[in-house]
């Protein structure tokens, strides 16, 4: 009987692993090969999640705190306008109509006066210029069309105010106060924040020595600005008195460019007559141009609305008879 010889179970694994290894182990190399990517790619798409977890929170953190300091400065802006206690909305109207009051064709002529271009220019550091005429000549037009016009020139802020002589206004100078602060502090929202640090919180009166104080600090953190100040001769001699005392106060302690209009007579005219100042004087051809196309617009105007039915003899007559009673002839 021929012998029978039986494996060893150990040898017969390692061999059967060995055989079987070499044809596997091109693909277990590819294996672990892939693996490896694999790995990479997990961990470069882990890194991008991530990053774009980061990137959205970051972004939705920005838009948060942008969000709140929106809202923080739309409510000390609130509170400091409710500060102030002081409408402004008559001064925005009465720009409005006394713009709406300029015809085409007139009031340009004053850019182009040298002692404007130098106002404009700032050629001092805190410029004052005096806009005088008669009654009638149409300074408080002039007026709105110099703020209209420099409102839209960048980096500049300019307040206005127009003394209104209509209702019982018992304390002007601070009314005429509190309308800058409020005027520039709607021009850069970001004061609101000083002013309720400041005063608001404090329970702070918006008094005018407190005024007085801040308009300055605001009026030297703007770029540039600019107050025009029309029919000052409208107030009583007092009120008058302060309210210049505290423009030139306040030109002292800060770079800000006044334009003043008023007529061109009484104590204001006498204390100021060393400052540079534009004449409207009637007999001036380009003003009594002006005048003569308002006169002859409204006077068309009137016939219009009430259908008269005039020669151009009577039409003639009515616009020479207006003029002359305006002091433009």
């Amino acid at each position: 009987m021929r012998s029978q010889k039986k494996l060893n179970p150990l040898a017969a694994w390692i061999l059967l692993f060995e055989s079987g290894w070499k044809s596997f182990e091109l693909r277990f190399k590819n294996i672990l090969k892939n693996l490896a990517y694999h790995q990479d790619l997990v961990d470069k798409e882990a890194t991008a999640f991530n990053l774009v977890e980061a990137t959205s929170y970051r972004r939705k953190v920005e838009e948060e705190i942008a969000k709140a300091e929106q809202e923080r400065e739309s409510s000390h802006l609130q509170a400091v306008l409710a500060w102030l206690c002081v409408e402004d909305i008559l001064q925005e109207n009465n720009l409005w109509r006394l713009g709406e009051k300029r015809l085409d064709g007139t009031c340009d002529w004053i850019f182009n006066i040298p002692q404007y271009q130098a106002w404009l220019k700032n050629v001092d550091r805190s410029p004052l210029l005096w806009l005088t005429g008669s009654r009638g000549s149409g300074k408080s037009v002039f007026c709105a069309h110099i703020t209209q016009k420099v409102q839209k020139i960048e980096q500049r802020a300019t307040l206005f105010y127009y003394c209104l002589h209509k209702g019982d206004i018992s304390d002007k100078p601070s009314i005429f106060l509190q309308t800058l602060v409020m005027q520039i502090t709607r021009i850069y929202p970001e004061f609101a924040a000083l002013i309720w640090d400041t005063y608001v919180q404090n329970a702070q009166l918006a008094s005018n020595d407190n005024l007085q104080k801040l308009l300055p600090d605001l009026i030297s953190g703007a770029p540039q600005v600019r107050i025009i100040l029309d029919g000052i001769d409208e107030y009583d001699v007092k009120d008058c008195k302060l309210i210049l005392d505290m423009l030139f106060k306040l030109q002292k302690k800060s770079p800000v460019a006044i334009l003043i209009s008023r007529r061109d007579e009484g104590l204001i005219s006498a204390k100021m007559r060393k400052k540079p100042r534009i004449l409207l004087n009637v007999k001036q051809h380009t003003v009594q141009k002006g005048m003569s196309i308002f006169v002859a617009s409204r006077l068309d105007q009137a016939i219009e609305d009430y259908d008269l039915n005039l020669s151009d003899e009577m039409k003639a007559a009515g616009r020479d008879e207006l003029l002359q009673k305006s002091g433009g002839r």
